[in-house]
């Protein structure tokens, strides 16, 4: 019963998701996408993006390389997997974004469990129409605001 609660809803913020952005999956490479994916030698070979130094890649490229190594890395197994189709980044974007969401509804919901614990209080909050605020139903709100806020399109629909 527990889990099941959550579950419906981290479910329906994949929903939500989902259909925020299912518009996106499609759009093609923008700014420096063709820099960092399309013309970029170094995530062709992902031991070269860990190892820059020994690939004999330029100061500025390790440079590069060095501030940014996860999300080359991200490219990497995109070209590895489905080559320059621009559907699986746009996919691995959205997992990306949807996990930091479910993160963000455990985080508040420890946050308000936390809190409810030290006010030693079986119900965190109560509005004066007397419907209850329980943590779930708090941490799932922002947790849809987190996966719908209009700041984070750029995290997902752009590479």
């Amino acid at each position: 019963m527990f889990a099941s609660r959550h579950l419906r809803r981290l479910l329906l913020v994949l929903f939500a998701g989902l259909l925020a952005y299912s518009n996106s999956y499609d759009c093609s490479f923008h700014f420096d996408d063709f820099r960092n994916i399309v013309c970029n030698s170094a995530i062709r070979e992902p031991a070269s993006i860990l190892f820059p130094e020994s690939a004999g890649y330029s100061s500025e490229q390790i440079k590069e390389l060095r501030l940014r190594p996860v999300g080359f890395l991200s490219f990497a197994l995109n070209l590895k997997t489905g080559g320059l189709d621009i559907f699986g980044f746009h996919v691995l974007n959205f997992v990306i974004h949807y996990i930091n969401a479910t993160l963000v509804y455990f985080f508040v919901l420890l946050l308000l469990k936390y809190q409810n614990m030290k006010e030693n209080s079986a119900n965190f909050a109560k509005q004066e129409t007397g419907i209850l605020l329980c943590p779930e139903n708090l941490a799932f709100s922002v947790s849809i605001m987190f996966i719908l806020h209009p700041i984070q399109t750029q995290a997902v629909t752009y590479i």
